[in-house]
């Protein structure tokens, strides 16, 4: 089943093609290789469940010593005394299951309910782990775009200083002036050693996850259709829980019926047959003694019986049984009315991000142009290289902000898919 699993990531990866090969490394992460085992687990459970005999096997020896018989004893009584014996016993039973029912449907059902539980697990823990994958692609992306800004501003800064520098030479500006130009400049210094200092922990939080800072991720993504969330499904999951134990505990004061039918093959032989409507599985059982306590004297023996359990208290039972199935009834209410409520809040937050983004694509505009008029002022002689050194920085921080505002875009619908339990990769071929 781990198998199945791990193909599964593995299709959803190619299915992005080249750009998504980093969602095979994302597989050999511990949290997604845990959750994988659980499935595994939770598979092999089920399938030994369904197993369609069972064997059980045991054995034993005994040896026993009387003590001897009084001297006081007549002959006819110490003849009859008690005699030093030892033997062994063996026995193998063989368990059928013809179909599920009662008890052991129980079982399966509960081990089936255990398989999806630990299926979604996985889709959990793989949609988180795309996320975050994901998330830490923009954030380097976005890293090293403030790096280039901090550069650009660190020239920027270093040319200002230069000028005002050759300024001070000729008295045109105060020695204040130029004290301002020098700290302004050892800002953008320090300024460009913080983004070189994210942006390679940027790179270390991506390679944490996939082993390599080479991540291609969508440009953009859609945001997801409604669907159950992962609290639905587990409340769905936890009202079939219930159901099957409330099934269990009516089915306590239910009579069962059983019967057994026991041949004696010979004296050390025995062979019993018996089922019970608790389970509708018939059972063989063939019993071997090597040292018998007598000669055979039983030929075969059927017997049929009927318990029933009857209690003053079976109404209180029965109507505990009830008020849980309608506390898990309001459990999967509850779980949907609080869907609506975040749904809401998604969609709302997604709307106010990509308002925001049309603001920031806006002002970049307006810096293109600006950075234009600039360049136009700078070849008719009208303004200095230094003007349009600073139109470009602005631009830069123009795109920067916009970069900014498209990862908060992403992030507002990667929430979305996080809540829904949905690997982004899956939705996004």
């Amino acid at each position: 089943m781990i198998r199945t699993w791990l193909l599964l990531g593995l299709t959803l990866g190619l299915g992005m093609g080249q750009a998504q090969s980093w969602v095979q490394e994302l597989l050999k992460h511990p949290s997604l290789q845990s959750a994988s085992l659980q499935v595994r687990a939770a598979q092999a459970q089920l399938n030994a469940l369904g197993s369609p005999v069972t064997l059980v096997g045991q054995g034993g020896y005994q040896s026993t010593d009387y003590l001897d018989p009084p001297s006081s004893l007549p002959p006819a009584s110490a003849a009859a005394w008690p005699k030093d014996k030892s033997g062994w016993d063996a026995s193998i039973t063989a368990a059928f299951q013809l179909f599920p029912y009662g008890d052991t449907a129980d079982q399966i059902s509960r081990a089936k309910i255990g398989v999806q539980q630990a299926q979604l697990g996985f889709r959990v823990a793989l949609a988180r782990a795309e996320v975050q994958v994901m998330t830490a692609a923009y954030q380097l992306q976005l890293a090293n775009q403030g790096r280039t800004l901090a550069r650009n501003a660190e020239q920027l800064a270093l040319k200002s200083l230069e000028v005002a520098r050759l300024r001070s030479s000729k008295g045109g500006i105060s020695a204040a002036e130029l004290r301002d130009s020098e700290n302004a400049y050892q800002q953008a210094q320090e300024q460009l050693r913080t983004a070189d200092e994210n942006a390679r922990l940027a790179e270390m939080n991506l390679k944490s996850w996939v082993g390599s800072a080479q991540v291609q991720v969508p440009e953009t993504l859609a945001f997801p259709a409604s669907t159950l969330t992962a609290e639905q499904q587990n409340a769905l999951f936890a009202f079939e829980q219930t159901r099957i134990q409330v099934e269990a505990i009516k089915r306590q004061f239910f009579p069962v019926m059983n019967a057994s039918y026991t041949y004696q093959a010979d004296d050390s032989s025995v062979l019993n047959f018996s089922m019970n409507s608790s389970n509708l599985q018939p059972a063989l059982t063939y019993n071997y003694q090597s040292n018998p306590d007598g000669a055979k004297v039983l030929n075969s023996q059927l017997k049929l019986g009927l318990k029933f359990t009857l209690t003053p208290s079976i109404g209180e039972a029965l109507g505990a049984a009830d008020a849980q199935m309608a506390a898990a009834e309001a459990t999967i209410k509850n779980a949907a009315v609080s869907r609506e409520i975040q749904e809401a809040g998604l969609k709302l937050r997604h709307e106010q991000a990509i308002r925001a983004l049309a603001l920031k694509t806006q002002a970049v505009t307006n810096a293109t142009l600006s950075l234009s008029e600039a360049q136009k002022r700078e070849e008719l002689g009208l303004s200095s290289p230094l003007q349009t050194l600073k139109a470009i920085l602005d631009l830069s921080q123009a795109q920067l902000a916009e970069q900014q505002a498209r990862m908060d875009v992403l992030s507002r619908v990667l929430d979305a898919y996080q809540f829904y339990a949905l690997p982004p990769i899956e939705v996004n071929p």
